[in-house]
């Protein structure tokens, strides 16, 4: 296997790990729907500050009528899970909620 390939799939193993931990989060503190989907951004991988997190954003399901799709909230959880940030764009930053 190349060392890309290699990276490529190291990457998906921590998305899919920190996609796990933000679920957990968000229904831990009362902040998950049914209704709601977690999403990753695209590229999922990025940074913020010196951080570097996995980023996600919460819809809505396509199957609820008026919201389908429709955001919620962008989250960020750092690449060792023990931080998690959620976007304030009011004032275009992340802060952190863990």
């Amino acid at each position: 296997m190349s060392k890309e390939n290699l990276y490529e799939k190291n990457q998906k193993f921590f998305s899919v790990e920190a996609e796990k931990v933000l679920r957990n989060y968000l229904i831990d503190f009362s902040q998950w729907e049914d209704d709601y989907v977690l999403e990753p951004l695209n590229p999922a991988a990025g940074e913020i500050g010196s951080d570097k997190v996995y980023r996600f954003e919460v819809r809505y399901k396509d199957t609820v009528e008026e919201a389908g799709g429709r955001l919620v909230s962008n989250y960020a959880v750092s690449a060792d899970g023990e931080m998690i940030f959620q976007y304030d764009p009011a004032n275009d930053e992340w802060m952190i909620q863990k």
